[in-house]
C-alpha cells in the first residue's frame, strides 16, 4: 500500500494486518483515516480522534455527519459497520482512550474529560472539569498519551501541563492533585501487572517519576518554587531571609523553613526583572524592572514599592555605606556607563557619573568600603579608574601596564587587603594594589575565588579538574578532583564562609560536591534534582543555598563529622524539630517575616529545608532511596 499521507501513528497487529492512521495534507485539518496496510479491510475516514479495541473489532470515533458525537463501529466482513451512537456531545474532542479492559472511554476536551462506562445497559458521561484556569491544549498529531487508568479502573490519571490530576471514576470527582514537574508533562502510563499499581509519567523536564497510586490518600507536602528558573541569589547576612531572581520577579524567601513568602514584581504581566539586592538585616530589596530601579520595604503590608526611578539598561546594582545607599550602574549611548548612587529607603540622588568603557566588567568595592574600582578608558587604552564611594570623588586612573597581561573577564577585592584587588584572565590572576598603583603578584591557574584571609585559592576549569591552591607562591595545596577528559560544561566553585570547605557543582553531573579544606578529603556528594544556575553561602558558613531552573530554592546544611559542634547544630535545625513545623505559626506571612528578619543567621540557629536529612545522610554513606526519579 502506498502511502501518500502523513502516517502518525501505526500498531502491529498480526503478521498480516498493519493498523494505520494517516492524517490529511491541511496542517489545520483534522480529517483522518484508518486504514490497514495490505488493503483487506476498507479505509475508515473519521475525523479528531479515535480509538480501538485491542482485538481491533470494534472503534469510537468522530464522523462527520455527527459532529463530536461519538460513534461506535464494528467490523463486518472487509468493512466497518455503525453500531451506535454514546450520547450527544459539542464540544471538540482532542483524543480518545480506552481503558486496557475496554470498560472504560475517555474523551480528552479542552474543559476537562468526559467518561463512558461501557458496561452499563444505557450508557451514561460524567462531566470531569479541571480546575479553574487550566484546559487541554490539542497537540497536532496526538503523539503523546495523557490519560491512563490505574489498577481495577479506581482512579483516573491525567496529565495538564505540569501537573497530574486523579479523578475518582465511580462519582467523577477530583481527588488529588500533583505538582509533579516542571516541565510540561508528555507521557502517562499506568503499570498494573503482579500486583503493582503504580503510574509513571514523563516531562519536557528530563525526568521520569514513579508515583504509587496506593498512597494516594496520604498527605502531600509540596515545595514552594517560581514559574521561571531562578538566576541568581542574594541572602540577607543578618535575618533568615533570601531572595531569587527570576525573569518576571523577585521571589522572597523564609530560610527557616524554606517557604516563599511573597514575590515582588510592579507589573504582574510585563514585567523583566534583571537584578535585584537585599539589605543585611532583611528588611529593603532593591530592584531593576523593565527600566526602573525599585526598593521594597518588606516589613511593609503594601505590594507596591516604596520608591521609584527611571533607570534604562540597569548593568548591576551594589550596596554601599553598610546598607544606607546602593549604586546602579547602566549603559548609556556613546560606548559609556552611568553611576547612581541612591539612599535607602528614600531613593534621593547623592551623586551620579559616567565613564567610558569598551567592554562591561562589573565594578567592585575594596572590601573596606571606601574606594569604587571600574574599568575605564583613558587616550584608548582601558585603565582602572579610582572613585570615592561615598561621594562619587573621581581620585585617579591606574594603567594596566604589568608583565604577561592579557585581558581579564572578572575584578575581584582582595578579603585580607582593603587595598588590593584582583585581575581575573583565562591563565591567572594578577593581585593590584589600587593605592600604590602596582602588581603584587600573579597566580597562575586561579579562578579568583579566595578565603577571608586571601590565604588560599581555587582553580576549577571548566573541562574538569579541582584543585586547591597557595596564593603567597600559587603552589598546588590540595587536588580534589583529578583532571579527568568529560567535554566542557559549566562549574561552580566556591569557599564557604568560614573557609572550612569548598563547594564545587558541575552542571555535566548535576551533583555538589564538597571537600574538607584541612586535608582535602571528599565529605559529600548531593544530586540535585534540576540543574543548577545559583549557589550561595550562609554567612555562618555551615550551610549553602541553591536556586535551580525549576524555580526552586533549596538549602543544604553541611555535616562534617570530625567538627565536634556538628551534631549540636544539626539537632537545632527545623527539619529535626518536627514539633514546631506541625504546629502553624500565629500571625500573618508579613508578621512571621518580620520575626524572622530580627533572629541572627551567625549562630547555630540557623535553619533549613528538609533536604538537609537527606544531604546528612549521603555524607555518612547511609542513605535510602525514599522516591523513584529517573532523569
Amino acid at each position: 500500500m502506498d502511502v501518500e499521507s502523513p502516517l502518525i501513528q501505526m500498531t502491529l497487529f498480526n503478521c498480516d494486518e498493519h493498523y494505520m492512521i494517516l492524517k490529511s495534507g491541511e496542517e489545520a485539518d483534522r480529517d483522518m483515516t484508518l486504514a490497514v496496510h495490505n488493503g483487506s479491510i476498507e479505509s475508515f475516514e473519521f475525523h479528531s480522534a479515535i480509538a480501538i479495541n485491542s482485538d481491533k473489532t470494534k472503534i469510537y470515533c468522530c464522523i462527520e455527519i455527527s459532529d463530536y458525537a461519538i460513534a461506535v463501529y464494528h467490523k463486518s466482513g472487509t468493512g466497518w459497520v455503525y453500531e451506535t451512537s454514546l450520547s450527544d456531545n459539542v464540544n471538540p474532542v482532542f483524543s480518545l482512550t480506552l481503558a486496557k479492559d475496554e470498560k472504560y472511554l475517555v474523551a480528552t476536551i479542552k474543559s476537562g474529560y468526559k467518561l463512558w462506562n461501557l458496561t452499563q445497559s444505557k450508557v451514561k458521561v460524567l462531566h470531569l472539569k479541571l480546575p479553574a484556569g487550566f484546559q487541554n491544549i490539542p497537540s497536532k498529531f496526538q503523539s503523546s498519551i495523557l490519560v491512563t487508568f490505574t489498577r481495577n479502573n479506581y482512579f483516573l490519571v491525567t496529565g495538564v501541563r505540569k501537573n497530574i490530576y486523579m479523578w475518582d471514576v465511580k462519582s467523577g470527582s477530583l481527588v488529588k492533585t500533583l505538582d509533579a514537574h516542571f516541565g510540561r508533562i508528555h507521557t502517562i502510563t499506568a503499570v498494573t501487572s503482579n500486583g503493582m499499581n503504580k503510574v509513571v509519567s514523563s516531562s519536557l523536564d528530563k525526568t521520569i517519576k514513579v508515583w504509587n497510586i496506593d498512597n494516594v490518600y496520604e498527605d502531600v507536602h509540596s515545595i514552594d518554587r517560581l514559574e521561571k528558573q531562578v538566576e541568581s541569589i542574594d541572602l540577607a547576612t543578618h535575618a533568615f531571609i533570601g531572595i531569587t531572581v527570576t525573569r518576571n520577579c523577585v521571589g522572597v524567601w523564609n530560610l527557616q523553613n524554606g517557604r516563599l513568602h511573597r514575590t515582588l514584581a510592579n507589573s504582574t504581566h510585563s514585567s523583566i526583572i534583571t537584578h535585584a539586592v537585599i539589605t543585611a538585616d532583611g528588611q529593603y530589596v532593591v530592584s531593576s524592572e523593565s527600566g526602573t530601579i525599585l526598593i521594597w520595604d518588606l516589613s511593609s503590608q503594601k505590594d507596591k514599592p516604596v520608591k521609584s526611578d527611571s533607570q534604562r539598561d540597569t548593568l548591576q546594582i551594589q550596596l554601599s555605606d553598610e546598607d544606607t545607599k546602593f549604586v546602579t550602574f547602566s549603559k548609556i549611548p556613546g560606548n559609556k556607563v552611568k553611576c547612581i548612587c541612591r539612599e535607602i529607603p528614600s531613593g534621593n540622588q547623592v551623586y551620579t557619573f559616567d565613564y567610558a568603557i569598551k567592554k562591561f566588567r562589573p565594578p567592585v568595592q575594596t572590601t573596606d568600603g571606601l574606594f569604587l574600582v571600574a574599568v575605564t578608558v583613558h587616550k584608548n587604552d582601558e585603565v582602572l579608574g579610582l572613585y570615592h564611594i561615598k561621594t562619587g570623588t573621581f581620585l585617579y586612573n591606574i594603567p594596566l601596564k604589568y608583565n604577561n597581561f592579557v585581558e581579564f573577564h572578572t575584578i575581584v577585592p582582595m578579603p585580607n587587603e582593603a587595598t588590593q584587588i584582583a585581575l581575573i584572565d583565562q591563565d591567572k590572576g594578577n593581585i593590584l594594589d589600587v593605592k600604590k598603583k602596582n602588581l603584587v603578584r600573579s597566580i597562575q591557574k586561579w579562578n579568583g575565588m579566595c578565603t577571608q584571609n586571601g590565604k588560599l585559592g581555587l582553580y576549577a576549569p571548566n573541562r574538569g579538574g579541582l584543585q586547591l591552591l597557595d596564593l603567597k607562591n600559587g603552589k598546588v595545596i590540595h587536588t580534589l578532583i583529578p583532571r579527568v577528559a568529560e567535554g566542557v560544561f559549566s562549574v561552580n566553585a566556591l569557599f564557604t564562609k568560614n573557609d572550612q570547605h569548598v563547594v564545587y557543582y558541575h552542571s555535566g553531573h548535576r551533583t555538589i560536591r564538597v571537600f574538607r579544606v584541612s586535608d582535602g578529603s571528599k565529605i559529600a556528594t548531593y544530586k540535585a534534582h534540576a540543574e543548577i544556575n545559583a549557589i550561595a553561602g550562609t554567612s555562618g558558613g555551615s550551610s549553602i543555598v541553591t536556586g535551580a531552573v525549576d524555580g526552586s530554592l533549596t538549602m543544604l546544611t553541611i555535616a562534617d563529622p570530625i567538627h565536634p559542634c556538628s551534631n549540636e547544630f544539626l539537632q537545632s535545625l527545623p527539619s529535626r524539630q518536627m514539633s514546631s513545623l506541625s504546629s502553624p505559626q500565629a500571625g500573618s506571612p508579613n508578621d512571621r517575616l518580620s520575626d524572622v528578619a530580627g533572629i541572627n543567621m551567625n549562630g547555630r540557629g540557623i535553619g533549613s529545608t528538609l533536604q538537609v536529612a537527606r544531604f546528612v545522610a549521603k555524607a555518612k554513606q547511609a542513605q535510602k532511596s525514599r522516591a523513584c526519579v529517573i532523569s
